[in-house]
């Protein structure tokens, strides 16, 4: 009897596998993709996106597609709670799902809770479709009147969402919109060398973006309060702090990481359910050696699994906005358009590896609803 391989997250590791598993059928298992959204959305495209760069369908995947290439039901839910000693998962509608094998690639959604006032009057950057889905009537406010876009958050993710608003709205830096960053205590770009922090600062006074270096306390209809008191004027709220692991991971039986991920061994396997795997802190680096695990796994007289090496990306990018990048490795930068160029056509690359061909897709589409179906009856 196969047998049966969950894939529980549509993340972007698990999008690779899905990919890798199309062009080289998975033997040995049966194969189930659960995720709640019809697409998967490519994180590193959505600054080109919020630019005005790159329309909305150039950052997604079809799910059910490239779940029914790699020959797995999709399973649209969202998960309520999981029993990782059962490898049960019970959906939010009370449905449940069992497997002999499970991957956790759970996208990460924003910590809405951990600001006052965001779930009403802010959008979040996480889950990524349902900020593609919901930019543009921000798009179409500004196209109306001025407005002050207020964006909280600190990070890679922060600062390029920031310039890409900055392009989209304000391309000539008139007045029609005005964009504060509130980066907090912690800085733009906390570990990040000196030289390049200095070339973002430059970047954002060009773009004649404010930057605030003091927490957010609350989001109001119409002002964003900082811990000071002070109030900024806020339109339109964007939620870019650091996501939260899935709340259901707390309850799973898993054990965590620091950062309330599953723990991993060498293998990636759980450190505490050997049935359970994860690609770790990794993430989308450890997307073809969880691949090879998952083969490997699924061959039920494979033996206990040799540990994998992963090798994070040695470069880290922001993406500029204007077609421009910026590069770091080790502590050298190179900034401007040579390094945009490099960088675009490495998230295409990389999109692409998490994709699948047009006449595949088109082919993967039909027999992705069926198999959609099936698993909802």
């Amino acid at each position: 009897m196969p047998r049966r391989l969950l894939l529980l997250g549509a993340g972007p590791a698990h999008a690779q596998v899905l990919a890798a598993f199309a062009r080289e059928p998975l033997v040995g298992a049966e194969l189930a993709l659960l995720s709640a959204d019809p697409h998967l959305v490519h994180a590193a495209r959505v600054p080109a996106f919020v630019a005005g760069r790159l329309p909305a369908a150039a950052c997604r995947n079809d799910t059910a597609a490239l779940a029914a290439a790699a020959g797995a039901t999709w399973v649209r839910g969202r998960v309520a709670a999981v029993d990782a000693a059962a490898r049960r998962v019970t959906l939010a509608d009370g449905a449940e799902l069992e497997a002999d094998l499970v991957s956790v690639d759970e996208p990460a959604g924003a910590d809405i809770a951990a600001l006052e006032g965001a779930r009403e009057h802010a959008l979040a950057l996480q889950p990524a479709e349902r900020f593609v889905t919901l930019f543009d009537g921000l798009v179409d406010l500004a196209a109306r009147k001025p407005v002050d876009v207020v964006v909280v958050g600190f990070g890679a993710a922060a600062v390029e969402t920031t310039l890409a608003l900055a392009q989209r709205l304000a391309p000539r830096g008139d007045e029609r919109a005005r964009i504060a960053l509130v980066a907090g205590a912690d800085g733009l770009l906390p570990g990040w060398p000196a030289a390049a922090l200095a070339e973002v600062q430059r970047l954002l006074a060009r773009a004649r973006i404010t930057v605030f270096r003091e927490p957010c306390a609350a989001l109001r209809a119409d002002a964003a309060v900082l811990a000071s008191g002070a109030r900024l004027a806020c339109d339109a709220a964007l939620l870019a702090l650091p996501p939260r692991p899935a709340a259901w991971l707390a309850s799973s039986g898993l054990a965590l990481a620091d950062d309330g991920q599953p723990a991993v061994t060498p293998t990636l396997q759980s450190t505490s359910h050997p049935d359970w795997f994860a690609p770790g802190a990794a993430a989308e680096a450890a997307a073809a050696a969880l691949t090879l695990q998952l083969r490997r796994a699924a061959a039920a007289a494979a033996g206990p699994l040799p540990p994998v090496k992963i090798r994070p990306p040695a470069l880290r990018w922001l993406r500029c906005g204007q077609g421009r990048a910026l590069a770091v490795w080790r502590r050298g930068v190179l900034a401007g358009l040579a390094a945009g160029a490099w960088c675009d056509r490495l998230d295409r690359l990389s999109f692409e590896r998490a994709g699948i061909a047009p006449g595949v897709a088109r082919a993967g589409a039909a027999a992705g609803a069926a198999a959609t179906r099936s698993a909802g009856s």
